[in-house]
């Protein structure tokens, strides 16, 4: 078992070094948590406090899901016309976002259109199951996508068909 989440696990950080490498064959990376961080996105939070805090919120997620095993790379900002997807984990690409859940729901259906896959990090609750509760209208129709859910320092993994 071992041999296999070892095998699992390089196929996941392969997965996720070759998508960004393709999807962005002239962007520097830099390693920060053992996150790996599109150099263009660094340069571009410095220029505002609004783009800084907004990255410092995403790297605080992304290095939550690389302490639990994830392969995580931030994408560069603004790099397709009307998405903007914040990050590819284990070679997927993903769009984060950090809510309450009284506006779940509609977080979660706004990460939808930048990408099929989602982070939500929930600040005020502690019961899954309501989350899912909440957005699982918008799934049930999807056949492919996966969700993360981070409450405190616990993360979880949910396929769509699984919600």
């Amino acid at each position: 078992m071992a041999k296999l989440d070892a095998s699992l696990k390089s196929a996941y950080e392969l997965a996720a070094k070759n998508l960004a490498l393709t999807k962005f064959p002239e962007e520097d990376w830099i390693r920060v948590n053992g996150v790996r961080l599109s150099k263009t996105r660094k340069i571009q939070s410095e220029k505002s406090k609004n783009a800084k805090d907004v990255l410092e919120k995403e790297m605080e997620i992304a290095s939550m899901l690389a302490a639990a095993g994830h392969f995580v790379w931030m994408l560069p900002e603004n790099n397709a016309v009307g998405k903007n997807p914040d990050a590819i984990i284990d070679g997927l690409i993903y769009d984060f976002k950090q809510v309450k859940l009284s506006k779940v729901e509609q977080r979660f259906v706004e990460a939808l259109k930048q990408a099929n896959n989602v982070v939500l990090r929930l600040l005020d609750e502690r019961n899954v199951s309501r989350v899912l509760g909440k957005i699982k209208k918008h799934v049930k129709n999807k056949k492919v996508g996966t969700l993360f859910v981070i409450i405190g320092s616990d993360v979880r993994r949910f396929d769509f068909d699984e919600i």
